[in-house]
């Protein structure tokens, strides 16, 4: 992995995005990497950087990016711009997808293999320092701390490289820059890699009595041991569900493996101080507030909120005429109103559309409408951060939500045959979020969702050929709470769950090929990747 490993090494590490430089000698036109690496403080550093390398090779980095894609595939988001291949990976029916040499995603497909395996290889240097005999960084418990939060961030490499592509190459401690080709994995052995490292996180945080360096996870305290304990247990449930690629792959997921992560997972948001001056961004957000014609929420998802009739007569006319309609829905996450004027009121607070309550997620737009394709357009958009870019994009983040630890807590009982606790976590946002009625402790696994015509999530009917809606079941509100939670709030918040309940338009791409020009370093050769032709997704699309 010739190309990937100068990016992912040493060298690559001079353009981190951190606002310190740890690799900078005294020469800066012929940088001394070995040298660098034998000082403890740059070796800290280091390890220490390598997290917001993996946060910008996800959601916190360039617009140009596997997640964009990921968002209009998975109908969180929709946009007919060209920009980011948005519009033609969002298009029905899908295309596929062009991994030739000159194709339009080039830059953004290669964005996430690159710099996941970046952030990977960064921590992984960390590890072969403090593997030589006498070295330290300082202190044993400086070292633990270090070794901790570098096999977590190689985890963390790895595992986002599973969830996105077929397949990638090992990052580990025992493979460096001297080693060109490391091997290509296919994606579930990369995942059980990365896995693996995440347990040697896990051990190594057992040990700790430092905590992390607000620096690294950029905390307002800095994560306890047990805080950053509860955080590593969070993704390997995470990392779980969300690689199958097929409904058969994730019924198989070792669930109790799940359940037992997320009962030792994180037990309130982490919320993270984003500052763009310091590399603590999220790039997308200003593309979203700022202008219309790159976001809208199409009503294929959307649409299950609503009560009044309207979405029936949606999927009652074909795909190409359909057209926008209001919304009137018991999930007080919409605007409330029986106009469109009075939903504007309600989504505004003083003379600009900002929430005017924590739990509003989506307004009824004032500006334009952008145009798009038919089942594309809508009056909302997600706007729950709003006043987070206003504020310059500067200020608290919820990077780690309780409420995703909760509902893979839920699924893992779900799947479990555990119900009631099922029930017990659904219900949580469900009713302090959404204001909906509770699910029942004793509902069963086919009883429709309450609330009779007023019921969220109303689901397209396969029985009528998916033309008009009925309840939800009981799977149904768990993902419709997770769709609303998660939205816009972390790496392929839709995506990843959607292929794995099968919500999935037909023939939408399941996973990425190896980016070409990492192919074309190997001297191999580089494909193209295409979704399944059948069967259509839960919704009928």
């Amino acid at each position: 992995m010739r190309k990937v490993y100068v990016i992912a090494g040493i060298a690559g590490l001079l353009s981190a995005v951190a606002c310190k430089d740890p690799l900078n000698v005294s020469n800066p036109n012929s940088p001394d990497a070995q040298r660098t690496l034998a000082r403890p403080g740059d070796v800290e550093a280091i390890i220490g950087s390598s997290y917001n390398i993996a946060w910008q090779g996800t959601i916190g980095g360039q617009n140009d990016n596997v997640n964009n894609q990921l968002a209009v595939m998975s109908f969180e988001n929709s946009s007919s711009l060209a920009n980011f291949n948005m519009g033609t990976r969002g298009s029905l029916p899908r295309n596929p997808l062009n991994n030739q040499k000159g194709n339009a995603a080039l830059v953004g497909n290669f964005w996430d293999f690159r710099t996941d395996a970046r952030a990977a290889r960064s921590a992984a240097d960390g590890i072969v320092q403090l593997n030589k005999p006498g070295f330290s960084i300082g202190s044993p418990q400086r070292d633990v701390r270090g070794r901790a939060f570098a096999y977590f961030v190689m985890g963390l490499g790895n595992g986002n490289l599973a969830l996105s592509y077929d397949s990638g190459a090992v990052v580990n401690e025992f493979n460096g820059n001297d080693i060109p080709y490391p091997p290509l994995l296919s994606h579930d052995s990369l995942m059980k890699l990365a896995l693996k490292q995440l347990d040697s996180a896990q051990t190594y945080a057992g040990l700790m009595t430092l905590n992390i360096d607000q620096a690294w996870i950029p905390t307002s305290t800095g994560l306890t041991p047990t805080q950053f304990a509860q955080l590593i247990h969070f993704w390997k449930a995470r990392f779980r569900a969300e690689v199958p690629r097929t409904v058969a792959e994730r019924a198989a997921v070792n669930w109790t493996a799940v359940r037992d992560d997320a009962l030792a997972g994180i037990t309130a948001d982490i919320r993270t101080n984003m500052n763009p001056a310091n590399g603590w961004v999220i790039s997308w957000y200003i593309q979203h507030f700022s202008l219309d014609t790159w976001t809208q929420q199409s009503p294929i998802i959307i649409g299950m909120a609503d009560s009044s009739g309207a979405y029936d007569a949606w999927l009652a006319t074909p795909l190409t005429q359909r057209s926008a309609f209001l919304i009137r829905s018991a999930d007080q996450r919409f605007p409330v109103g029986d106009t469109r004027a009075a939903q504007q009121a309600a989504s505004m607070t003083g003379g600009v559309q900002v929430p005017s309550r924590s739990n509003l997620y989506f307004r009824n737009r004032t500006a334009t409408d952008p145009s798009g394709e038919p089942y594309a357009n809508s009056y909302y958009d997600w706007y729950r951060y709003q006043a987070f870019y206003n504020a310059s994009r500067i200020g608290p983040f919820q990077m780690f939500q309780k409420a995703e630890n909760d509902l893979l807590l839920a699924e893992a009982y779900y799947r479990l045959g555990d119900l009631p606790s099922a029930i017990a976590l659904i219900n949580i946002t469900r009713v302090a979020n959404g204001k909906l009625l509770p699910l029942p402790a004793t509902m069963s696994a086919t009883d429709p969702v309450p609330g009779g015509v007023s019921c969220v999530p109303r689901v397209p009917d396969p029985a009528t050929s998916y033309t008009s809606s009925k309840c939800g079941t009981l799977f149904e509100a768990l993902k419709w709470e997770k769709r609303m939670e998660l939205a816009f709030m972390q790496y392929g918040a839709w995506y990843f769950d959607s292929r794995g309940w099968g919500d999935l338009a037909q023939a939408t791409t399941l996973e990425w090929p190896v980016p070409y020009q990492e192919m074309d370093t190997r001297s191999e050769p580089f494909y193209n990747q295409q979704g399944p032709g059948a069967p259509k997704g839960t919704y009928g699309y």
